[in-house]
């Protein structure tokens, strides 16, 4: 058995790349983990070596890494800690390392993290190390998504859907199930390293049909206010220069105007990544969560 570190354990998609690096019994898992009490949520955690550490500690990453043959590492790449994590595996002599990039630097928009995303995965390319990068599109498909889960809490709650825009930008959202398979079948084929993936999901949907065909598996009819981009961003970034937290924030709104669509052949041709059907994730993901609020 190859000894696999996976950095991010405890996070949404981390949790998912647990499980199926477990169920295939290909590897010996230890997790480095921030938070102890994240713990009682991974139940495929249960008799795994932990290590306990944060990115920022060189020292405790790379104790972590002794022995490791595979670093997994789920955690974002947006938070200017790649130098470490390099670092930490040339100084442990791992070599074989996949990290989770995002589609987002992609944006036409230049938020600070579009910045450290760009300078990780170019120290990550310049390393030496055999690496394999992952862009994911928006992550979704169960309970803890931030994404869709969300969106649906939403449509269930409010009587009243404000759309900024018009709602016609296109979204591609991957199952964080596929995420946790492609990194299973990355593992398993030489070929990927030393290579870039986009991993985007199977179908392309408009966010406005997308938060409609939500409402109507919840049975919920909605009323849908399309409003001005400029009257959606002018009240949150007042409150955001004030120092407030908002539930959005004025990015994610601009974001929002941008089509995120993107190919996978490369990733289908290299290792044979084949994303979930669209309809059939959400239909399960909005049973979940009418399960969740006893109306299933």
């Amino acid at each position: 058995m190859q000894h696999v570190l996976i950095i991010g354990a405890t996070g949404f998609t981390g949790r998912y790349v647990l499980d199926e690096l477990s169920r295939s019994g290909r590897y010996d898992i230890s997790l480095f983990v921030r938070d102890p009490a994240k713990l009682s949520f991974l139940p495929t955690a249960s008799g795994r070596r932990v290590h306990y550490g944060t990115i920022e500690d060189i020292k405790a990453l790379t104790a972590a890494l002794r022995g490791v043959e595979i670093l997994v590492c789920t955690a974002s790449l947006g938070f200017g800690h790649a130098p470490n994590l390099l670092q930490a595996c040339h100084d442990a002599s791992v070599q074989r390392t996949i990290f989770f990039s995002t589609t987002a630097i992609f944006t036409r928009l230049n938020p600070p993290s579009k910045k450290l995303r760009l300078a990780a995965e170019t120290a990550i390319q310049a390393s030496g190390l055999d690496y394999t990068i992952l862009r994911p599109t928006m992550i979704y498909g169960a309970r803890g998504d931030r994404n869709i889960f969300r969106l649906i809490r939403y449509i269930d709650r409010m009587p009243i859907i404000v759309i900024p825009g018009r709602g016609h930008n296109l979204l591609q959202p991957v199952f964080v199930k596929d995420l946790a398979m492609a990194v299973r079948q990355i593992l398993a084929e030489p070929s990927t390293i030393g290579k870039c993936y986009t991993l985007s999901g199977r179908d392309v949907i408009p966010f406005g049909d997308l938060v409609r065909y939500l409402a109507s598996a919840l049975e919920r009819r909605r009323m849908y206010l399309h409003i001005p981009i400029c009257l959606a961003t002018a009240p949150l970034s007042v409150l955001n220069a004030c120092g407030l937290r908002t539930p959005i924030k004025v990015e994610q709104i601009l974001r929002l105007q941008e089509d995120k669509t993107f190919s996978f052949d490369e990733a289908a041709n290299d290792f044979g990544y084949a994303p979930s059907s669209l309809a059939e994730v959400l239909q399960a993901e909005v049973a979940e969560y009418l399960g969740d609020t006893g109306r299933a």
